[in-house]
């Protein structure tokens, strides 16, 4: 029982990212401050499933492909709630972003289910993991921003500069993931 408890944090983050959405869209006394704690939480949840599962020895195929699945449902999901309720600017403009963030989000992970499929696995790559890091840091600060409203402004600024840097790693890290497992993807992954 013990070696499921990183994927059951892995899981807490689903209903982790439903009530960052309730608190985010619903008005209420201090929700944006709930908000905010429940996302650290998520965050936070990333790095100790990830800690414990290597710390005694629990990982699992199935615990690597849940946690970035989930990883990508935390951060695509996060971003999406900024946009609706305009933290995210201009609006038509980041959508296009989150597109492309999505795309590579999933064709990664395909790439990768193709891989475990011919009993292979693709290792993380450094930028990948960089990029992870700085998307989590953007959705942190910028679900301060209405947390913090004596510190909205830098917040916000803060928060798109890291944004945008984070679009920038996942297409990078996207390129480099395609070029380097790019054949796999001949023939829906046959060879």
């Amino acid at each position: 029982m013990l070696r499921h408890i990183p994927n059951i944090i892995t899981f807490s983050r689903i209903p982790a990212l439903a009530l960052v959405a309730y608190w985010t869209l619903v008005p209420g006394p201090h929700h944006a401050q709930w908000a905010w704690w429940m996302l650290l939480w998520a965050v936070a949840s990333d790095f100790l499933d990830g800690y414990l599962a290597r710390r005694f020895n629990w990982t699992s195929n199935l615990g690597k492909l849940l946690d970035a699945m989930i990883d990508k449902v935390l951060v695509l999901g996060g971003f999406a709630l900024l946009v609706i309720v305009g933290l995210l600017i201009p609006w038509w403009f980041v959508t296009l972003v989150l597109v492309l963030m999505a795309v590579r989000e999933f064709g990664i992970t395909w790439m990768r289910l193709v891989a475990a499929r011919k009993g292979l696995v693709l290792a993380a790559e450094k930028t990948g993991k960089i990029k992870t890091a700085t998307q989590m840091t953007s959705l942190l600060v910028l679900f301060a921003a209405p947390a913090l409203p004596q510190f909205h402004t830098p917040l916000l600024y803060a928060g798109w500069i890291l944004f945008y840097v984070a679009a920038y790693l996942t297409i990078k890290s996207g390129l480099i993931y395609l070029k380097k497992y790019g054949p796999l993807l001949k023939n829906g992954g046959e060879q």
